[in-house]
């Protein structure tokens, strides 16, 4: 995967099967995404809740958390870890002192923003 991702037509001429790569690649999340959907019915509401996975934002914070790993599986982990930690921080301000939960959506976006112009400087200085 990393060698289709940085080369496409090198990994072809290499031999690498770029459409059965793809559906093997597609299957996987696929049966992935079904294994988080039976676990979030079957673990914890016992029923099938509409909305239950797009209401919590878990595609914004994988978003975030991937976008902060740069690719890297183990930086993601970690990533996830830091979302989860501050969403749940901010749940616990909320409810303790009042402090808007937004609060941690913004720490979250200037992370991102932050990240994202490290990625510009870096190009910028080379």
């Amino acid at each position: 995967m990393r060698l289709r991702g940085l080369n496409k037509e090198f990994a072809r001429y290499g031999g690498v099967g770029l459409e059965r790569q793809t559906i093997a690649v597609m299957f996987a999340s696929g049966a992935l995404a079904g294994l988080v959907g039976a676990i979030m019915v079957l673990g914890a509401q016992y029923r099938f809740t509409d909305g239950a996975l797009t209401a919590p934002q878990y595609s914004w914070s994988g978003t975030l958390a991937a976008l902060l790993a740069g690719g890297e599986p183990v930086g993601a982990i970690i990533a996830g870890v830091l979302f989860a930690a501050l969403q749940t921080g901010g749940f616990a301000m909320e409810r303790s002192v009042e402090i808007p939960r937004v609060l941690t959506m913004v720490l979250e976006s200037v992370i991102i923003l932050f990240l994202s112009m490290r990625g510009v400087m870096r190009k910028r200085g080379s």
